[in-house]
């Protein structure tokens, strides 16, 4: 059994890592956030059970990995073959094997696309967002979700070629 405080400090240093790797595959900051959050917790429920720390990297990227395929199944998004989806060491992953949502991103009307790189990328609010475009609430409500089911469309249509 291994201490419960290496493990905290193991997962504490990974954090970052773990959202990276997440946001290569949903493409949304708040959902990548959840999807690690997760994964730590499930990791932390098992903190007894790990017997030697050398392995806990891989365990908690194999943890993650298949949390990121139950929710991109459960929400419909784009298929990525699961090889694709690499374990514990992303030295490894190659960039242009990975589905990449900001191509699309790139291809949305200015305003939209404005939209989606701040709250999804750079990880502002609503209200945030709404008062550095100069724009309501309400205003940036709706364009988020024009420029969310725009993306969608698009993938859509490109998945049936």
């Amino acid at each position: 059994m291994v201490e419960k405080a290496k493990v905290e400090q193991i997962i504490g240093g990974l954090y970052d890592e773990l959202i990276g790797f997440a946001m290569k595959y949903v493409g949304i900051r708040a959902d990548a956030e959840d999807l690690v959050q997760d994964t730590l917790f499930k990791i932390w429920e098992y903190t007894d059970k790990i017997t030697t720390l050398s392995t806990l990297r891989g365990l908690i990227y194999r943890t993650l990995r298949n949390k990121i395929i139950d929710f991109m199944r459960k929400n419909k998004y784009p298929k990525v073959p699961i090889d694709k989806l690499t374990l514990a060491s992303e030295e490894s992953v190659d960039e242009e094997e990975i589905f990449d949502i900001w191509k699309y991103v790139d291809k949305l009307p200015e305003d939209e696309k404005t939209v989606i790189t701040l709250r999804f990328k750079e990880g502002m609010s609503i209200k945030e967002v709404a008062n550095a475009m100069n724009r309501s609430v309400a205003g940036i409500k709706s364009l988020q979700y024009r420029a969310i089911r725009r993306l969608r469309e698009m993938i859509d249509n490109e998945d049936k070629r």
